[in-house]
């Protein structure tokens, strides 16, 4: 959209230039043109922003958040190169959180095995990842979602969790982790 206003303001200062007889300013085409360009930069993308806080941790030299960052985007690459295209940042946000998701399942067996120096290690990169996640639902919210789903479908007992749990992860597809919402799911219904 800002490159066609970019053509349109352009094509107008040239008919303008021609039919006053005026020869075109090139340098108020530069100094719009700078313009346009500063504000796209302003609107980044979370693979951007991975990236800009990637090149943050190197400078800083925060050896344990660049190692996080690096295995997100590597995550982030690798189901690009499967699904052969670019990822949205609505992709991005699912990969960070299936990280997370792994990160969990790990800390759990680690606890049982008494490893708790690995658990904590576990616990900071998913403070890390869980910056570029956006904001985790509550419990009451999620009870909320629940209990309109519920209203939806007409489910009233545990034969229709399959359903529910179908039609209320879409809704809170990276905002909340599916066990919460399964507990959550089966507490309403029992």
């Amino acid at each position: 959209m800002v490159v066609n206003q970019f053509i349109i303001f352009i094509f107008i200062y040239w008919v303008d230039a021609v039919c006053s007889g005026l020869q075109v300013n090139i340098i108020n085409i530069w100094r719009f043109n700078d313009n346009i360009f500063r504000e796209v930069k302003k609107i980044t993308s979370l693979r951007e922003k991975l990236l800009d806080d990637m090149k943050t941790a190197m400078k800083s030299k925060d050896k344990e958040r660049l190692s996080v960052i690096r295995m997100a985007r590597a995550a982030i690459k690798n189901v690009e190169i499967d699904k052969r295209k670019d990822l949205d940042d609505n992709e991005v946000v699912e990969v960070i959180a299936r990280e997370v998701k792994q990160r969990r399942d790990s800390i759990r067996e680690y606890e049982k095995a008494g490893k708790d120096d690995i658990v904590t290690g576990l616990q900071r990169e998913i403070k890390v990842l869980e910056k570029y996640l956006p904001e985790q639902l509550t419990e009451e919210e999620i009870a909320k979602l629940v209990d309109d789903v519920v209203k939806e479908i007409g489910g009233d007992d545990m034969s229709d969790m399959g359903k529910i749990m179908g039609a209320i992860m879409p809704r809170v597809k990276g905002r909340a982790d599916g066990r919460i919402v399964n507990k959550i799911v089966q507490r309403k219904l029992s």
